[in-house]
């Protein structure tokens, strides 16, 4: 370990405070961003081992606020290039990368192997999966999102107090940064909310700040701390069935391809709205129930597992996910619409 690398901060910690940052581990689960932000920072100050997972790659519209790539990365797995530049700002961590998505595999995988996790994902299948997941290994996280001029970071130990005490159920209709619009520097400013918060459990770990909500406001500039009350009755955190069980059954294999013969065992639903071009379908018999009304179209659905479908898989898949978590079988086409 270089004392002269670390000297700015270890004038405030101290060798044995930067000990403790050199001898731990983060898992990123996003590089985007809040991930691309946090990422820098965090291997900046000398996190031992940094992971991040994220399938994605790297497009033009991302650098207005992933600041971790350039104009050279398009088209790049962010995970790869974020590996490579990371590496270049510090070569005294290690950094494990993931260029795959998120999912119960991953989850088994990687968690029990860090200290804390850090959730930057933009879809509700996602967050709501690494914290059902943290829950069962008694995982710390820290859950960071952003939505328009808004961020919003909550710390959760693994034993009390989790993202579905607040939020049991995701919202039917969500929106993501391409969707609802996002500022590039309330990303930034959510991102080193998360990244400072890691930094002082760290350091002093009773100093974190349980079952509170920090909302971050942009305009105007304010952080604003809402506390909770673990929910005693959380299907997750108070584990009140078995938890290991009952996740490797909700987070079963959820997309889909059957032949075609076999789509009359199914439901099928286009969650398209009216004005996208609905000329390929998955089946004459499917039923066409746009994302924006389905809420108020649940007495529309039969008895069949419900098999959703839209243009490129993304809405089917949150719409799948949320269905499923209401109690539905529920699953999304991941083919080609014939």
């Amino acid at each position: 370990m270089s004392d002269n690398r670390y000297h700015r901060q270890q004038v405030l910690i101290g060798q044995q405070g930067q000990k403790r940052l050199n001898d731990t581990s983060v898992l990123l689960i996003g590089a985007g961003g809040i991930g691309s932000p946090l990422a820098l920072y965090l291997a900046a100050a000398g996190i031992g081992k940094l992971g991040i997972i994220d399938d994605d790659v790297v497009d033009l519209s991302n650098l207005q606020r992933q600041i971790l790539f350039d104009m050279d990365d398009i088209g790049q797995s962010k995970a790869i290039r974020a590996q490579q530049k990371l590496q270049r700002l510090n070569n005294e961590i290690v950094i494990e990368t993931f260029p795959q998505r998120f999912d119960v595999n991953s989850a088994h995988q990687l968690i029990p192997g860090y200290d804390l996790m850090i959730d930057g994902s933009d879809n509700f299948p996602t967050r709501y999966c690494v914290n059902d997941f943290c829950a069962l290994y008694q995982k710390p996280l820290i859950s960071a999102s952003v939505h328009q001029r808004q961020g919003q970071v909550m710390f959760y130990n693994g034993q009390q107090g989790c993202y579905r005490c607040l939020f049991p159920l995701p919202p039917l209709i969500s929106f993501n940064c391409a969707t609802a619009g996002v500022m590039g520097l309330t990303v930034g400013m959510t991102a080193m909310t998360a990244g400072t918060m890691a930094i002082n459990y760290f350091l002093t770990p009773d100093s974190a700040p349980m079952h509170q909500l920090l909302l971050i406001e942009t305009q105007p500039i304010a952080i604003k701390t809402f506390s909770f009350e673990p929910n005693s009755q959380c299907q997750v955190c108070a584990q009140l069935n078995p938890l290991k069980e009952a996740l490797n059954h909700r987070y079963r294999p959820i997309g889909i391809a059957p032949e075609e013969k076999a789509l009359k065992n199914y439901q099928c639903i286009d969650v398209r709205e009216s004005h996208e071009d609905r000329k390929k379908t998955l089946s004459p018999d499917d039923i066409h129930l746009p994302l924006t009304t389905l809420a108020q179209n649940l007495d529309k659905l039969g008895d069949k597992p419900l098999l959703f479908y839209c243009a490129k898989g993304i809405r089917s898949h949150q719409t799948a996910f949320i269905m499923r978590d209401k109690g539905y079988d529920a699953y999304y086409y991941c083919g080609e619409l014939r």
